[in-house]
C-alpha cells in the first residue's frame, strides 16, 4: 500500500506499508514493514520500521521488533507535556 496523500483511519495490511513524502497518514496502522517519508500521527504496530531522512512519526503507541531512523528523522511520542496559562 502507497500513501501519497492525505489518509485518516486504519490500515491492515499484512505486507508492506509505503508513506510517500507528500502522504500523511493519521489513524492506526499494523503491517510487517512500515517505511515513512512521509507524516504519519496515531498507533503503529510493525515488524520492520524505517524512518526516512524527511520522515515523521509522532506515535501514541508503537510495537516493532526492528528500527531505523535515517538522520533527519522524526520519531516522537505525542501527547507529551500539556501546558497551563497562569493567571496573576
Amino acid at each position: 500500500i502507497q500513501i501519497k496523500g492525505d489518509f485518516d483511519g486504519k490500515i491492515n495490511n499484512g505486507d508492506q506499508v509505503l508513506i510517500l513524502s507528500t502522504g500523511s497518514l493519521k489513524g492506526e496502522i499494523t503491517t510487517k514493514s512500515l517505511e515513512i517519508y512521509g507524516i504519519v500521527e496515531g498507533n503503529v504496530t510493525a515488524k520492520n520500521l524505517l524512518i526516512r531522512s524527511s520522515g515523521q512519526l509522532r506515535y501514541d503507541n508503537l510495537v516493532y521488533n526492528d528500527l531505523f531512523v535515517e538522520e533527519g528523522g522524526i520519531l516522537v511520542q505525542a501527547g507529551g507535556r500539556r501546558s497551563q496559562e497562569t493567571r496573576d
